[in-house]
Formats: C-alpha cells, sequence, structure tokens
C-alpha cells in the first residue's frame, strides 16, 4: 500500500535545484510502521518531460539528492497555569 504525500507539475526551469518539504501525518507513518512491522519502506519518483538521457541543458536526467525522512516530535503540553 502506498500513500502519496506530494506531488507537484509545471515546474519548466532547467539547472536548477528545488528543495521541497513533505510532512507525513502521524496516522499515515503509524500506520505505515504497523503495516510494516516496525519497518518502513518509500519511494520517489521524479519525472521530466524529456526522452532519457536529455534532462538539463541536455546532459543529465533530474536528480534527487539528500532525501532525507526525519522524525518531528511535539512537546507535550504544559500543564495550565494554577
Amino acid at each position: 500500500m502506498w500513500t502519496q504525500v506530494y506531488y507537484e507539475t509545471g515546474n519548466v526551469t532547467e539547472c536548477t535545484t528545488f528543495n521541497r518539504t513533505a510532512n507525513i501525518s502521524n496516522a499515515n507513518l503509524t500506520n505505515a510502521i504497523a503495516t510494516g512491522v516496525g519497518s518502513v519502506t518509500g519511494r520517489v519518483r521524479v519525472q521530466d518531460s524529456c526522452y532519457p538521457g536529455v534532462g538539463c541543458s541536455f546532459t543529465n536526467d533530474p536528480v534527487v539528492s539528500g532525501l532525507t525522512l526525519g522524525m518531528m516530535r511535539t512537546p507535550p503540553a504544559s500543564p495550565p497555569a494554577m
């Protein structure tokens, strides 16, 4: 079972870097961990409209680098003031 967490289309800029962040909900991540029995598998698909081998100024296809799966924990709420 795959859940899409980010989708983007329409970029026509060549030879540039885009930084992107996608947030995975706690429910989706918890479900993935439970389904994978403690293991999570992800995938990334990057596609351009050029022929294979032709991309940024005809030198390469799109590249994904620095892909990180991080976890942010929300600190517990402070008790109400008395």
